[in-house]
């Protein structure tokens, strides 16, 4: 379940609302993967699905919480933390990479 998410666009994307600075395909990709995240049980439930490319980002500083991502294309990724049992997702952010 997601319970917050980390910037307006994602809020947006997830409502179904139109981003004007990214294509339509990449948008329908993103809120469909969005919606995976929010009706996941677990991070394992997430990482059984290989085209989500979900994986535990590296890089973390101490005291802060694990960083996840789930891949959208080569370029955009959905990243989020989270805390089981059960998932619920904060701070997701639907961002360019490049």
């Amino acid at each position: 379940m997601v319970v917050h998410f980390g910037n307006q666009d994602t809020a947006d994307l997830f409502a179904g609302k139109r981003i004007k600075r990214v294509a339509t395909e990449i948008q329908v990709s993103a809120f469909r993967k969005l919606r995976l995240l929010d009706n996941a049980i677990s991070i394992a439930s997430l990482q059984a699905v290989p085209s989500l490319h979900c994986k535990k980002l590296g890089g973390q500083r101490k005291g802060q919480p694990v960083l996840w991502s789930i891949r959208v294309n080569d370029q955009y990724r959905i990243t989020f933390t989270c805390a089981e049992p059960p998932l619920e997702v904060r701070n997701a952010m639907f961002t360019d990479y490049h």
